[in-house]
């Protein structure tokens, strides 16, 4: 079976399906994403499957704070939800990021694109 290129709104190139069909373990929606997409979704796994090890020693609360710096909240609004002082927030900020050993909101996202926090 031969798969055309199809064009996807904001793309003026055609994107090229054929690689997303050919991997018949992923369901009918997901192989019919574009290839950026289904490229992300590559990338993300991979980033999980190199990081569980250090993922999987969070505790509870500290993924809790790690989603709400995903939602781009500011230490004090976390703060204020977790009805805890920003200086709290501001620890918990310091000991995730280095269980996570990572070192600003961007690497911060990074897990939680990977591991569907956001």
């Amino acid at each position: 079976m031969t798969h055309q290129p199809q064009s996807s709104p904001g793309h003026e190139a055609p994107i090229d399906t054929t690689a997303a069909t050919t991997n018949n373990w992923w369901s009918p929606a997901i192989a019919n994403l574009p290839a950026h997409k289904l490229e992300r979704l590559r990338r993300e796994e991979a980033f999980a499957e190199a990081h569980r090890k250090y993922f999987s020693k969070l505790t509870p609360s500290q993924i809790e704070v790690l989603q709400m710096i995903c939602e781009g909240l500011s230490t004090k609004e976390i703060a204020q939800r977790r009805f805890v002082a920003e200086g709290t927030i501001r620890k918990h900020r310091n000991m995730l990021y280095e269980a996570l050993e990572i070192h600003n909101v961007i690497q911060a996202m990074q897990y939680g694109l990977a591991f569907d926090l956001v």
